[in-house]
């Protein structure tokens, strides 16, 4: 512990020398590998171009060969000229040898593919009767060179055309096949690797040979060669490298050098930032031990004694005026804490009854919402059982009319019962929603489900409502309870008097701040006074639609017919409120 500071000097010191350390020699090898680098890549450019040349002279000069050869007389005569052909065209292809004594096979041929004779004589005749090699040498009358496979390796194909001097056309082909492999080889300075350089060969169909096998990584250059056409179609292209842990090896040298001066210049480093630490901290540390006598014996009437002239004097001086101002300031504080306690009683006595207050008029609250519960349910009882009894006697009365034939008055009742019981189902939704807002869908479907419940077994409808999102308040609710129900009971009232099913469809949507609601059936339609806006001579139930619309809900209603009865009802929202 007192000798921490040292310690930190000390490895502060070391920190920053091995920053340094790791920067210079982290630079000095990144700059040496990349001198290296060029190096090797210049020399490997050096050797590829000058291989290149060599293996370009070489194709060049089998392909000057090959062209002179196919406008010998000798050759041309044999394909025009059969007696006797064996005695001169034999001994002038034999006396054909390639550079190094590299094997080939030089065959002449008709103009099917069809070989005559070869410089190995008639013992081994190939026959090149490929439609490419046709095509391209007796159609097109232009030489072809191509590469291919065997279990040897690659080798090389040139196909030149022999014309006949009288016609112009070619009478037959020339075709000389030769290995590749030791055509490259002759050209390559040493193939054992006295260099450990790595050759590769590749053409327009990918590798055609290389001096390894190997997938390591290396350090390459490529050069394109550019012999005479119809060479040139190969595409070939000739890779020189060097495995990049050999190409690097005089670096690992260079690094365990670096790595021994970097650890002497540590070392070093560490002895005398030790040594610095200690002259630089030997003050401090007795300091810190008078400093430690005057806080264990809480006394700070003691004072510190260092016997120097550098700043160390000036910390004991402000030290020792500290004691004193530190002495002062406690007896103040004790002073305000204590009275700051007194005040917190105070404040904790005033809370403690603001407390049991609010807790009291949280009870009282309590309370009254539960009652107000309790009263709202009972009231929604009683107005539900009013409302079934009032349907109850509508029917009753609805009985005594048909008892008595009063058709009329009997269809009026069931008039009535439809729109009370619409006024029972919309208030029973919102009763159950403790009267927030109701889904417009909901509320369509349970209406018009109502109303469809006094068909009789015969008779059927189809009903089809939207989904929405859409929701309207209480009051909205009654109104549109209201106008559903009138719009149901006219469409049931119409639309059924001919036959037994009715359909329904029932959309909506929201624009802004404004619901449109569609209501659509199958019946007969509107009559024309009401397509015009005239609702004078309409009955109740239109006239009551008309109303609670404009009224009621301050929206308008237009009456079309398409196919049966729309009506179309536009209203004002009232708030995005969320759906129960």
């Amino acid at each position: 512990m007192p000798r921490s500071i040292a310690n930190k000097i000390s490895l502060a010191a070391l920190s920053l020398t091995t920053a340094v350390v790791l920067t210079l020699g982290t630079a000095s090898y990144l700059f040496t590998r990349h001198t290296l680098k060029e190096q090797i890549e210049e020399k490997l450019s050096f050797e590829a171009a000058l291989i290149s040349h060599r293996l370009e002279a070489r194709l060049d000069n089998i392909n000057n060969d090959m062209r002179n050869m196919s406008g010998n007389l000798i050759v041309v005569n044999a394909l025009i000229n059969s007696a006797g052909r064996e005695m001169y065209v034999e001994p002038f292809l034999r006396s054909y040898h390639l550079p190094q004594g590299i094997p080939c096979l030089l065959t002449l041929c008709d103009f099917s593919g069809t070989p005559i004779i070869s410089c190995q004589g008639s013992e081994k005749l190939r026959t090149y009767s490929d439609e490419p090699l046709l095509t391209q040498v007796i159609t097109n009358q232009r030489p072809l060179a191509r590469l291919g496979k065997n279990a040897k390796g690659g080798h090389l194909l040139i196909a030149y055309p022999v014309f006949y001097g009288a016609t112009g056309k070619p009478e037959g082909l020339l075709v000389l096949e030769l290995p590749l492999v030791p055509l490259i080889e002759g050209c390559l300075p040493d193939v054992s690797g006295a260099h450990n350089n790595i050759f590769k060969l590749s053409g327009s169909n990918g590798e055609i040979w290389t001096t390894t096998k190997e997938r390591t990584s290396i350090l390459s250059t490529t050069v394109q060669l550019k012999p005479q056409a119809p060479l040139d179609q190969l595409a070939l292209a000739l890779t020189v490298g060097q495995r990049t842990r050999q190409a690097y090896a005089p670096l690992l040298t260079m690094t365990a050098i670096y790595l021994v001066i970097g650890a002497i210049v540590l070392l070093l480093a560490l002895a005398i930032s030790h040594t610095m630490g200690k002259k630089l901290t030997a003050p401090l540390i007795a300091l810190t031990r008078t400093a430690n006598r005057v806080t264990k014996d809480s006394d700070p009437t003691s004072r510190i004694t260092v016997t120097s002239h550098d700043e160390i004097t000036q910390l004991s001086s402000s030290f020792n005026t500290m004691l004193a101002r530190l002495q002062e300031s406690h007896d103040s504080l004790e002073q305000r804490v204590a009275d700051r306690t007194r005040e917190l009683q105070t404040l904790n006595e005033k809370l403690a009854e603001e407390v049991a207050e609010r807790s009291l008029a949280e009870e009282k609250t309590r309370e009254y919402a539960e009652t107000q519960t309790v009263l709202l349910r009972e009231v929604n009882h009683r107005v539900k059982n009013n409302l079934v009894a009032i349907i109850s006697m509508l029917h009753q009365e609805e009985d005594r009319a048909r008892e008595k034939g009063m058709l009329e008055y009997q269809s009026r009742i069931q008039e009535v019962v439809w729109r009370v019981a619409g006024l029972l189902t919309v208030h029973r939704l919102l009763s159950s929603s403790e009267w927030k807002p109701l889904p417009l869908s909901r509320l369509c479907e349970s209406v018009i489900q109502e109303t469809l419940k006094g068909l009789s077994a015969s008779r059927s409808a189809r009903l089809d409502i939207s989904p929405s999102e859409i929701c309207v308040d209480s009051d909205q609710a009654h109104s549109l309870a209201m106008v559903l129900n009138e719009l149901s009971t006219n469409t049931l009232k119409y639309a059924l008097r001919e036959r037994d099913g009715v359909g329904i469809a029932v959309s909506m949507r929201q624009l802004d701040n404004t619901i449109e609601l569609t209501y659509r059936d199958d019946g007969p339609g509107f009559p024309e006074p009401l397509l015009r806006g005239d609702f004078s001579d309409s009955g109740i139930g239109i006239t009551l639609v008309n109303g609670l619309v404009t009224r009621n809900m301050q929206g308008t209603i237009t009456l079309t017919n398409d196919n049966g009865g729309v009506a179309r009802i536009s209203f004002p929202a009232k708030g995005p409120e969320p759906a129960i």
